[in-house]
């Protein structure tokens, strides 16, 4: 809902408002959204009530990160330490990939590469902040 002073602008404010979905985990899609499309109202406009604010249905696509067990995925990494690392998926998830085995983290892997992980489950913190989890091993690259 928004103010329905807020009518010329509702496509512009309902964008604003998707976008603050990107990178959190959200259980009514079992996933996290990583890009947003277009919005499609679905019907007219209308104010609530008596209430200043107006009620809007609309279609909003986007595209929908639903990481499975085993399978490997790339990011860019964004820290190195002695048995792990940690990297960016898709520009907007962060991943944390441990060694597989306990190895040591081969020093060829710098900040700013690009390295295949397998991922092995997630974490959400706050109820809203996903924290991908992942081993490294060089024979996925």
């Amino acid at each position: 809902m928004y103010p329905w002073s807020a009518c010329g602008q509702v496509e512009k404010l309902m964008k604003e408002s998707a976008e603050k979905w990107l990178g959190e985990y959200r259980n009514d899609l079992e996933g996290v959204p990583i890009a947003i499309g277009p919005i499609q109202l679905k019907n007219d406009i209308y104010i609530q009530g008596s209430q200043p604010v107006v009620h809007i249905d609309a279609n909003i696509s986007a595209v929908i990160f639903k990481p499975s067990e085993e399978q490997l995925y790339p990011c860019t990494v964004t820290l190195t330490q002695h048995d792990y690392f940690v990297g960016k998926v898709y520009n907007c998830l962060s991943v944390i990939v441990k060694c597989k085995n306990d190895r040591v983290l081969p020093k060829s892997i710098k900040v700013g590469d690009e390295v295949n992980f397998k991922y092995t489950g997630k974490s959400i913190k706050e109820g809203e902040i996903c924290q991908l989890k992942g081993v490294y091993d060089p024979s996925y690259q």
